[in-house]
Parts: C-alpha cells; structure tokens; sequence
C-alpha cells in the first residue's frame, strides 16, 4: 500500500460512500422511478471510486493500467452525467408543457453554442499541452463547461419564468452544478499547470 495519509484515504472513500448512501435512500424511497439515471450515476461513481481505489493499492498493477481505467470511467461518468442532466430537465418542465417545446429550443441552441465555445477553448489548449497527459483533461474541461452552462441555463431559466421546483429534483440539480463547476475548475487548473510543471522541471534539470 502506498504510504498515503488519513485525509487522503478520507477524501477518496467518503464520497463514494456517501452516494452508495443517496443510491441507498433513493431505492427506499421509491425516487429510482423518477430518476433512474442519477440512481445509475450514484451507483457507478461509487463502484468506480472503489475500483480505482482498489487498483491504486495494488503493486500489480501499473500506472499506465490505473490512467487506463480512470480514463475510461470519466468517460462513462460524462455520459451519465448528461443523461442525469436530461432527467432534471424533463423533471422540471413535466407540470408546464406549454413551456416544453420553447425550453428544448432554448437548450438546443444553447448547448451548440457551448460546443462551440468548448472546441474553441479546447483547440487553443491543446496546441500547448500533450495529448497523451491532458487530452482526456481537456475533453473533460469542455465537458464541464458545456454541463455548467446548461445547469446555469436551468436556473436562469425558471427564475424568470418562476417555475416551482420538486426538492428533489432541485437538490440533484444543484449538487450536479457545484460538481461540474468544481470539476470544470480543477480540469482547467491541471491543464494549466501542467505546461508550468515541465518549465519548472526545465529550469531546475
């Protein structure tokens, strides 16, 4: 086992714990029928956490094999992510169809228009940063503007309109949001730091 401290064993395993927990809570409270997918999300999260944990401590396997499967968990996690994001979405609107065909046009539009400004955003980083280290952390980074912008569009969107939201449905849209903006934040912080590391690494070689 790698000599880690407390804290980082606690910040690694208590999340996932936690969500086992809200998956846990959701099955007893029958919210599963509504929320199939965040349900879904909250289950693989925490059996990836535990896997990559597992897989961290284990002197058989090797680093390109840990980023290997990181890697490929992120992007399940980003799927499930915008499929999460779909359900709030159809949450909130369900009690008003009136306001169901303007509210797709308004995300659709919005979401290209994220796109676009996520490849932007991405190709620019890109020329400076090696795939190989940071292609992942970027598609991430873009990942987590376009999921940021759409859940800022939400809550823009029925606080204009002044649409009553279901307590669940806003506490998942808003654990959803500060964790895309978290994960937006440090995406970005990683790509930038890493072209600082290998300056670094340069000067003091």
């Amino acid at each position: 086992m790698y000599p880690h401290s407390f804290w980082w064993h606690y910040l690694w395993i208590a999340p996932d714990i936690l969500l086992l927990i809200t998956a846990w809570m959701m099955v007893r409270l029958g919210l599963f029928r509504e929320f199939p997918m965040f349900l879904s999300y909250a289950v693989f999260e925490s059996l990836q956490g535990a896997t990559l944990f597992i897989l961290d401590h284990s002197s058989a396997i090797s680093g390109v094999a840990y980023w290997n499967a990181h890697w490929a968990g992120m992007l399940v996690s980003i799927v499930l992510r915008f499929a999460v994001i779909h359900e709030i979405f159809a949450s909130v609107f369900r009690p008003y169809p009136a306001l169901i065909g303007f509210s797709r046009l308004l995300i659709r539009w919005t979401t290209v228009l994220l796109l676009f400004a996520a490849v932007i955003l991405t190709a620019s980083a890109a020329m400076d940063t090696p795939f190989l280290l940071s292609g992942v952390h970027l598609l991430n980074r873009a990942v987590g503007l376009v999921q940021s912008g759409l859940l800022v569009l939400l809550f823009i969107f029925c606080a204009y309109f002044r649409l009553s939201w279901r307590a669940y449905t806003y506490g998942i849209a808003m654990g959803l949001g500060i964790f895309a903006s978290v994960d937006l934040a440090s995406a970005a912080l990683r790509v930038w730091l890493e072209p600082l590391q290998r300056v670094v690494t340069s000067l003091i070689s």
